[in-house]
């Protein structure tokens, strides 16, 4: 550990007002080195806590420079390096919760921590800088500790403020940070005690926070002011310190992206676009955290192409982030459903149903039919429930309902369709048979087109009782038809099968 011995009762003020860029590098890790700011400047440690996105314009350092400096190898505090303010001297953070820490250096207080708190400080070391962000919020990252804890809380308490802009952003919730709204007893999941029971190695200070982060609105691309002080309040007893974590300070607009759901066949190809976005517009790059358990990605700047394996179906996913090269988004999920390949729909085979009406005794022809209509496909059906009246004549494919002479109602029969080995359920024919009209009587002379030379000297059965002669070539008969035209079918004995009908005139 480096000691520097100044002066007390120096007050030193000093400015930096040209723009100073410093690269900044990690200290030494362990030893708990701490170094006053004797020999540095304002701008030096300005540059210190400049992250991602800031630019530093200019730097004042106000206090003694005792108070003020730079660390590393304090990772017990949860900051490995940065720059510490404190209300003593600096040099003092190192050590053992028996050590005590109450520094005096008989500097000035603060106004504008006075005009928050209501109380007169002293010892304030102070470090102020102008900035331009890139986005409009800034945020760092800090550690308060004290020896005020855990005796003192709530009655004389040192005081610490980060000005953003003229706000103090140094808050939980509302509530500025101090040892009275941070300890064992109030928001205790942000403090850590350093006594006998729980000693935390490297540090003196008997308690302090967690990292805490400090955010607060700018104006992008603007000039903004930070002002960064800690003072003792009412007295110079019992010392103060907070740390600012290096590189913390940083203003960038963190990309952002989505969850995507793709569909893809099985053995098929799909890509995904990622929906990465920047407020900054700066350039962003993706990365595959969790590559999906089945099938291959192929990553491209802008997303991937998922292809499918050949032999597998269902849901997989994989996980990815978005980076602008100063933030990582959290995980975001891809999933992708592989399809099956879906065999093409057969059309079920339907027997048809079909409806006819007729005169008691008379016949009618059948046809059956299936859908749908395949010419090219053979089609066989079978009757699988006959009718309860009447006969059902079948030859070769046709089919001929035969009438009995003596019944009227309805009858039916059920069928089948059969083709390429499936059978349709069955299709139903219904049948109505009426009476023929009464005291029918007329003249009429068979078609000799449609004769039936079979039937020469046959005597046929017409519909109802009339007996028709039938001989040589043409076939005459006599029915009473009244003054009324009236249509006849006739069926021939031999053979069963409805020639024509024809219209008589009575």
């Amino acid at each position: 550990m480096q000691n520097v011995t100044i002066i007390c009762g120096a007050i030193a003020a000093i400015s930096v007002a040209a723009t100073t860029t410093l690269a900044v590098s990690p200290a030494a890790a362990g030893g708990g080195l701490v170094t006053d700011a004797t020999g540095s400047s304002a701008g030096e440690l300005a540059a210190s806590l400049a992250g991602p996105g800031i630019e530093i314009l200019g730097a004042t350092m106000l206090g003694d420079p005792q108070a003020l400096g730079t660390f590393s190898g304090m990772s017990t505090m949860g900051i490995d390096e940065g720059v510490a303010l404190s209300t003593g001297r600096v040099v003092g953070l190192p050590g053992v919760h028996t050590d005590d820490r109450s520094g005096y250096l008989g500097t000035p207080g603060d106004d504008d921590i006075e005009a928050s708190i209501g109380l007169n400080t002293f010892d304030a070391a102070v470090l102020e800088f102008d900035f331009t962000p890139r986005a409009d919020s800034v945020s760092f990252t800090y550690v308060f500790a004290s020896e005020e804890y855990p005796d003192w809380i709530g009655l004389v308490n040192d005081s610490f403020r980060f000005f953003i802009n003229g706000t103090n952003c140094a808050v939980i919730g509302d509530t500025p940070v101090s040892v009275a709204s941070v300890n064992h007893k109030v928001n205790t999941a942000f403090y850590i005690a350093n006594n006998a029971t729980t000693p935390r190695d490297g540090t003196a200070f008997n308690g302090f926070t967690t990292p805490l982060t400090c955010e607060a609105p700018v104006n992008k691309g603007e000039v903004n002011h930070a002002k960064l002080v800690i003072a003792d309040a009412r007295d110079h007893s019992l010392d103060s310190t907070v740390l600012i974590s290096a590189g913390s300070v940083r203003s960038n607009t963190p990309p952002t992206a989505a969850d995507v759901a793709l569909t893809v066949a099985q053995g098929g190809s799909g890509e995904v676009v990622y929906p990465g976005a920047d407020g900054d517009g700066d350039p962003l790059t993706y990365t595959v955290l969790d590559p999906p358990a089945h099938g291959t990605l192929v990553s491209g700047p802008t997303g991937v192409v998922y292809t499918a394996p050949a032999d597998f179906s269902g849901l997989v996913t994989f996980t990815y982030t978005v980076s602008d090269g100063v933030d990582v988004s959290p995980p975001y999920t891809v999933t992708v459903l592989v399809t099956a390949p879906v065999a093409p729909e057969t059309p079920v085979l339907s027997a048809l149903d079909a409806h006819h009406s007729i005169v008691r005794g008379a016949a009618v022809p059948i046809t059956l039919a299936a859908t749908p209509h395949d010419p090219a496909a053979s089609t066989t059906f079978e009757i699988v429930q006959p009718p309860v009246a009447g006969f059902l004549v079948v030859e070769g494919g046709s089919h001929l309902y035969q009438s009995a002479a003596d019944f009227t109602g309805t009858v039916s029969f059920r069928y089948t369709a059969t083709r390429s080995g499936v059978t349709s359920a069955p299709g139903t024919v219904t049948i109505d048979i009426v009476d023929p009209p009464a005291d029918a009587s007329g003249t009429g002379v068979a078609d000799r087109s449609d004769r039936d030379p079979s039937a020469e000297g046959k005597t046929a059965a017409a519909a109802g009782s009339t007996a028709l002669a039938a001989t040589g070539t043409d076939a005459s008969w006599a029915v009473a038809v009244g003054a009324a035209a009236l249509t006849l079918g006739v069926v021939l004995g031999i053979g069963g099968v409805l020639r024509r009908s024809r219209r008589l005139d009575g």
